[in-house]
């Protein structure tokens, strides 16, 4: 039996939740957002109040007119100070700034908005594609077509690369490349190359970087940057339902990790030039690799959907974040739980 387990620390429920995300708007700590397919947009600070997180740490909850797909926190606008989340609904881009008035009371204030034309959304992506100061937004649409925005200005729009339908996208900053997966496909683009070229140009497949078909379904794709404190080759993170590929920049195979059993979500830090992951399952499992090897598991009682780390305070910190695939929100450590067994104590009375 494992030492550590994973130990429940908060836990909200929201109905029909299938996006969280964090970011930092007060007091130098993690704020959750969530969004629910059925409009509600919420703010949770379980940090505030730790002794009385369960009963204090809702923020504020809005309900939106339309269904939130994914939820994103940045400093996306140039004429705005701090943080703001990106909200994607399925035919346009909101952006709200969480408020903190004098009275100690929240709101979320809607700032701006973009349009967007054709099929609905699938996802979003955020980069500095182009190489741009701020971060950029990426959005897929369902038929696979890009659109790029940079705080309130729509870019370009591109159509799909010979695509049949959506799956998880990312940036790659160290070749200015997009990075789009569909089926067991994963391929890169520059975004020069695709702000270049004709936007009525169809032959998209003589413009790709490169390809590479890898036989499984992506659920997730992240870029792993190196950076001064961790000189790590710049890769790829491709996560699919049976295995996880780390590949270069250049689309080669580093390595690859065989899964027992269906990945559902990835988590990626760079320590000491090494890539840590943690990988949740469909059996309720936390997978943690230091590069290829698996150097600690955790059990659940829920199937992971999303997870990440966030820290709540000096004494809270990287904290595991995850969402449920039952709409569950939950906030945990990996600890040990006392042990309430003793050795029967025996009396000899002598007569």
């Amino acid at each position: 039996m494992s030492l550590f387990h994973y130990q429940e620390w908060f836990d909200a429920f929201f109905p029909d939740c299938r996006t969280i995300t964090t970011g930092s708007f007060f007091d130098e700590r993690s704020q959750i957002i969530v969004g629910t397919f059925n409009g509600l947009l919420a703010a949770l600070d379980p940090g505030k109040d730790v002794e009385n997180r369960q009963e204090t740490a809702s923020l504020i909850e809005q309900q939106l007119s339309n269904p939130i797909i994914q939820v994103e926190v940045g400093n996306f606008l140039s004429n705005f100070s701090g943080p703001v989340i990106a909200v994607l609904h399925p035919k346009e881009l909101h952006f709200y700034s969480l408020i903190k008035d004098a009275n100690d009371m929240y709101r979320f204030d809607k700032i701006f908005a973009h349009r967007i034309k054709g099929q609905p959304a699938y996802n979003m992506c955020i980069g500095n594609y182009g190489k741009s100061d701020k971060p950029r937004i990426c959005v897929q649409t369902i038929n696979c077509t890009l659109h790029f925005f940079e705080s309130e200005n729509h870019i370009l729009t591109r159509d799909s690369f010979h695509q049949i339908h959506p799956g998880p996208i990312a940036y790659h900053p160290s070749t200015d490349s997009v990075i789009t997966t569909s089926g067991g496909v994963i391929n890169a683009v520059k975004f020069t190359t695709m702000a270049s070229m004709p936007s009525n140009k169809k032959d998209y497949k003589t413009m790709m970087e490169w390809d590479l078909n890898v036989g499984d379904t992506p659920v997730a794709v992240e870029a792993i940057v190196p950076s001064e404190e961790n000189p790590v080759q710049p890769s790829l993170a491709l996560l699919c339902r049976r295995s996880l590929h780390c590949l270069t920049s250049l689309g080669s195979i580093r390595y690859t990790i065989r899964l027992e059993n269906p990945a559902m979500a990835m988590y990626i830090q760079i320590k000491n030039a090494s890539i840590h992951y943690i990988l949740a399952t469909h059996v309720k499992t936390l997978l943690f690799y230091e590069d290829t090897t698996m150097i600690w598991a955790a059990q659940l009682n829920f199937i992971p959907i999303s997870v990440t780390l966030s820290t709540f305070g000096d004494g809270y910190k990287a904290m595991i974040t995850l969402l449920s695939d039952e709409y569950r929100v939950s906030v945990g450590y990996l600890g040990t739980e006392p042990s309430f067994f003793r050795m029967p104590l025996i009396w000899i009375h002598n007569l």
